[in-house]
């Protein structure tokens, strides 16, 4: 567990996870959320979160495990 968190949150994998979170989560608040965003009705914020959240960890997760099976560190 500690091997897979050094290579989830080192500086380059959370630039990548944020950057992905970004793209992936704008994309997917623009089709789930498109009602809200023109103002037909309200901004669900616990959704809107949660969709920028999920891509960071897939993101994270696939990279720290490709980090490790690259690293010989894979289990």
């Amino acid at each position: 567990m500690q091997d897979f968190l050094q290579h989830a949150f080192t500086s380059r994998q959370l630039r990548v996870s944020i950057k992905t979170a970004v793209i992936v989560g704008s994309l997917l608040n623009i089709i789930n959320q498109w009602q809200a965003l023109v103002g037909e009705v309200d901004i669900q914020w616990i959704k809107l979160g949660l969709t920028f959240l999920v891509p960071f960890c897939v993101a994270t997760y696939a990279g720290a495990k490709a980090s490790m099976s690259c690293a010989g560190g894979e289990r």
